[in-house]
């Protein structure tokens, strides 16, 4: 029987534990390495992740059509979409991690002003970030068939597994090393064992190898239009996605960019949330687009939706209210108030991504990525634009408030695809409904703890909590006695 639900609470486990542990680790790497050597870390981590592109989208593309083909019943078509999908990811991934290597070592140095004790620290991660990136992008391969298949609890245990050491570790080796190049390096060699694993399982789970004999051009000329439009959205959403943060590297200081990328790491945890959702939503809808009519598009939407909005819309409030007390608990004094400035901005604006996600995975399965790539497009442009301008305007605030701005464009994505899909208005303002109430809750809890003359740190973190629990609890009574009366059996 099919399950939307719990196929994505699987998906969701290993991001809940390892958001958990990122979390409260950065007091940690604040600690142990300082400003200057976690502000490096977080500009590799940009570079890294500007690479994105690094498969050209024929990784997405290979899952997708293999989904609609498992979707007909066609064996056949899955061994030659996965063999055409190899031969192409495999000698590109090395290229382009050659690239980042190459690149990075050069000019990487001069664009974050690293001093000249860091510089040696600096290329060794980078050249490690490198190896990583090959075995990660090319392990995504193996990753998407796992997908493909519906394999979610192998894939929820083997990632909560390694991302859980990986989070672990590293803190230790920041504790034991205080050395960037050691950090990446650690990760790498966790990724290369993860990679292993997945390969060992497509081989003989899935009996899938990769053979070189079962390539067709047919096949390859028939996922071309769609991986051309996927590897310019990945090229969008990874080097355009990063140019916010490479153009902030340039302009602030190491304690301002830090702040951002704090945020960013927190925004990004709860919106890694959603990513882990658009696994599911996306391979089951290509299956529906394949002729399975127990995966409607539009209900797939609905599912998802009722499953992530309230806690995103949650989340938002509760950062707009609470963010100062919550970082000077978290960060202390030092790092707290620095990074409270930019927080609700930016984690805000990451709770916009993670919605959109739904829609952005069912772009894909529905065949019209070239409307994400638009979109996607004008939101990356229209945030390194907004936080260029936002810090020559009012500093890191107000680049963080540039950056917040610029995500509201997702939004027309979510408009779009419920359109194609056939979920009507009604559907999105029912559950906007749980959003004024939770504004209404926590609202009155705010305004309660403002009324306390006597204000504490402790007095406040008690009172935020409490909106915290009190939005939880309106979330499940709301998707007890409205959302289960209509989800997917």
């Amino acid at each position: 029987m099919f399950s939307l639900r719990t196929q994505t609470l699987w998906s969701m486990m290993p991001i809940l534990v390892t958001s958990v542990v990122s979390i409260v680790s950065v007091p940690l790497y604040f600690r142990f390495l300082g400003e200057e050597k976690y502000a490096l870390w977080i500009f590799i981590a940009t570079l890294t992740g500007a690479f994105g592109f690094m498969d050209l989208g024929m990784g997405v593309a290979t899952g997708r059509f293999m989904g609609v083909a498992l979707g007909k019943n066609d064996q056949e078509a899955v061994k030659e979409y996965w063999a055409t999908g190899n031969a192409i990811v495999f000698p590109m991934v090395m290229v382009f991690a050659l690239a980042f290597i190459i690149a990075g070592t050069i000019w990487g140095p001069t664009w974050f002003r690293v001093a000249a004790d860091d510089l040696s620290m600096m290329r060794w991660a980078i050249f490690w970030g490198g190896c990583g990136l090959f075995f990660s992008y090319y392990g995504q391969m193996w990753f998407v068939l796992a997908q493909t298949h519906l394999d979610f609890k192998f894939l929820s245990l083997l990632r909560t597994a390694t991302s859980l050491i990986t989070a672990l570790g590293t803190v230790a080796v920041a504790l034991w090393t205080q050395n960037v190049a050691a950090i990446v390096f650690f990760g790498f060699a966790i990724g290369l064992i993860q990679f292993g694993i997945l390969w060992n399982r497509g081989i003989h789970h899935y009996k899938l190898r990769f053979r070189r004999d079962l390539f067709k051009k047919s096949r390859l000329y028939e996922m071309l239009p769609y991986t051309s439009k996927t590897f310019a959205m990945l090229l969008s959403g990874s080097l355009l996605g990063s140019l916010d943060r490479l153009f902030l590297a340039r302009l602030a200081p190491a304690i301002d960019f830090a702040s951002f990328g704090v945020s960013q790491n927190v925004g990004g945890r709860l919106t890694g949330l959603s990513v882990a959702v658009m696994g599911p939503v996306f391979h089951n809808t290509t299956r529906g687009v394949g002729g399975d009519v127990s995966r409607s598009p539009a209900l797939i939407y609905k599912e998802s939706f009722r499953l992530l909005f309230p806690w995103f819309s949650l989340a938002i409030i509760g950062v707009f209210f609470w963010s100062g007390p919550v970082t000077d608990v978290w960060l202390g004094d030092q790092y707290g108030e620095p990074v409270a400035q930019v927080f609700p901005w930016v984690v805000a604006g990451l709770c916009i991504n993670a919605i959109a996600n739904i829609s952005g995975a069912q772009l894909g399965g529905i065949d019209r990525v070239g409307t994400g790539l638009v979109i996607s497009f004008m939101a990356n442009v229209a945030s390194a634009a907004g936080v260029v301008i936002g810090w020559y305007l009012q500093g890191i605030t107000g680049a963080a408030q540039g950056f917040f701005a610029a995500r509201c464009l997702w939004i027309l994505q979510d408009y779009l695809v419920r359109r194609w899909v056939g979920v009507s208005w009604r559907f999105y303002l029912e559950n906007m409904v749980i959003t004024g109430i939770q504004i209404g809750i926590v609202g009155s809890i705010f305004s309660l703890a403002s009324l306390i003359s006597e204000k504490s740190i402790f007095l406040d973190i008690s009172f935020a909590a409490l909106s915290a629990v009190a939005g939880s609890v309106i979330i499940l009574i709301f998707a007890h006695f409205v959302g289960n009366k209509h989800s997917m059996k």
